[in-house]
């Protein structure tokens, strides 16, 4: 404890007889005041010392955010080490490290029958190689993000060890681009192969020679190749890196590529030749608990047949699709008769066709619908069975409004660079699905009566002129169709002349 004048006053036993307290006594009436302010400002000085004396000293908060990745200070052995026979290399950086996702991003080319083992301790790499070397080959060891920094995680990335145990190095390079032929976008996960078995089971049977990936534009680099003659794919990586599943994405070059110096890039097109087919779960039926308190009404069939407009229908109808009806149950068979469609001065409509889809819970109603007219749709009594022979009990009405001409924009676009000899389509994607298809014949599109919305434009070369896209076969050397992604987002807006102009460069 810190002792003060304070403290010697206050805490020693009082004495009348001592010298001090004698003296004080003997003190005239100001100088004794005195006094006692100095004491008194002497303890509050001494108590405010005490108070930060004691305080703790803690470490300043904030500082920047490290955002700077590892530095590499030294390899062992160094990087482009000719006549290499090392079994370890070990890679040391300027601060602790951690290392992640090895098998996945680590790129050895020519690859290696056994994977090295990668390790860390502090600030150091330690690769081991369990493999034997081949004799005269320049490897290439792209490490893509799988060093980091400890504390932030920053990667130490676009780092490539290469070493040759020959006295030279292979230094060919090829390059090229893979996109969507179906979309005309990039699938960054997929990789590039080389094979140097240019038979055309090769890329079926056998490891390729080498691999590499494919960046965010869809563009692919190979560098250190050994000049010679090869086979180029692209496709799903899923462990093989072999084109064994007709459902994965795959791409093939035509011609046998020969590396060298300076080998012209190439542009293929990936494409699915046949959709998978989603495994079904096995295991008995499903049993759907019923939640406490849930009466057993839900499971009770209804009493009748009903009818009611689907919820895109509600409100108004689009003129540019067909009716589609919702029963509340599943329907058999219809009496298309017994459905008419009227206006609401009851006059029948021409031109009316009834049909049922495929799983007989909607029926759909085609008719040259008539911008902002009301319409009834009258359902007579049994006009619709369903398998146990329940049928309606009574007649029944909807009122359906079609879309004025204001709920619609018209939509001009004024395309630049399209060559309408190769059959362009152009087509608009909503949500990642096909809203409309429209074969061009010239280079303006116009539109008066488009539906509002947000869409991507592409453009379809249809080859054979039957408006779809048509996939390709890599055992026929059936190249598939290709669509470009015009890169653009459009937004049609209701009574309003939506005009645009767009450039197509199919080369990109």
């Amino acid at each position: 404890m810190r002792f003060t004048l304070w403290h010697f006053f206050i805490m020693r036993p009082f004495n009348p007889l001592h010298p001090n307290i004698i003296h004080l006594r003997l003190m005239n009436k100001n100088s004794y005041r005195g006094l006692i302010s100095c004491l008194l400002g002497g303890a509050l000085v001494s108590w405010m010392l005490s108070i930060y004396g004691c305080a703790s000293i803690g470490a300043p908060m904030g500082g920047p955010k490290d955002s700077l990745p590892p530095v590499l200070e030294k390899a062992n052995p160094l990087n482009f080490t000719p006549n290499f026979n090392a079994k370890t290399i070990t890679l040391e950086f300027d601060e602790f490290v951690d290392v992640a996702n090895v098998f996945e991003k680590l790129i050895i080319n020519p690859p290696l029958n056994k994977f090295p083992v990668v390790e860390r301790k502090l600030r150091t790499v330690t690769i081991r190689i369990k493999d034997t070397l081949e004799k005269n080959t320049t490897y290439s060891w792209r490490f893509d993000d799988v060093i980091k920094d400890v504390n932030e995680g920053n990667p130490f990335g676009n780092y490539t060890y290469v070493f040759s145990t020959g006295p030279t190095f292979d230094s060919a390079t090829f390059s090229g681009r893979v996109i969507g032929a179906q979309t005309g976008k990039v699938d960054s996960t997929l990789i590039v192969v080389l094979h140097r078995d240019l038979s055309d089971t090769a890329i079926v049977k056998t490891k390729p020679r080498y691999v590499t990936k494919l960046d965010s534009a869809g563009v692919f680099r190979f560098s250190y190749l050994a000049p010679g003659r090869y086979n180029v794919f692209a496709l799903k990586d899923e462990g093989m890196k072999r084109y064994s599943d007709s459902s994965i994405p795959f791409a093939f070059h035509n011609e046998v590529v020969e590396v060298s110096e300076n080998t012209p890039p190439v542009k293929m097109l990936y494409f699915v030749a046949k959709e998978r087919v989603p495994e079904k779960p096995s295991g008995t039926e499903s049993v759907v608990e019923k939640k406490e308190g849930e009466t057993q009404d839900k499971d009770k069939k209804p009493q009748t047949l009903s009818v009611r407009l689907s919820q895109e229908s509600q409100g108004s109808h689009d003129i540019l699709k067909d009716l589609h009806l919702q029963f509340n149950r599943p329907v058999k068979t219809i009496d298309s008769s017994l459905i008419v469609l009227t206006d609401t001065n009851y006059r029948a409509q021409r031109q009316v066709s009834v049909k049922l889809d495929s799983s007989g819970k909607e029926l759909i109603i085609s008719h040259p619908w008539k911008l902002g007219m009301e319409y009834l749709m009258i359902f007579k009594k049994g006009f619709a069975f369903d398998s146990a022979g329940l049928t309606s009990k009574q007649d029944d009405t909807l009122q359906v409004r079609a879309k004025g001409e204001s709920d619609y924009g018209l939509l001009k676009i004024q395309f630049s660079g399209l060559n309408t000899e190769d059959n362009p389509v152009l087509q608009f994607v909503e949500n990642n699905n096909i809203y409309k298809s429209v074969p061009l014949t010239s280079n303006t599109f116009l539109d008066r009566l488009f539906k509002p919305g947000q869409y991507e434009l592409r453009i379809l070369f249809d080859l054979n002129k039957n408006g779809i896209w048509d996939t390709g076969d890599y055992y026929t050397r059936r190249q598939p169709e290709q669509t470009i992604d015009l890169g653009q987002k459009i937004t049609v807006r209701g009574n309003w002349d939506n005009e645009l102009d767009v450039t197509v460069n199919r080369d990109e």
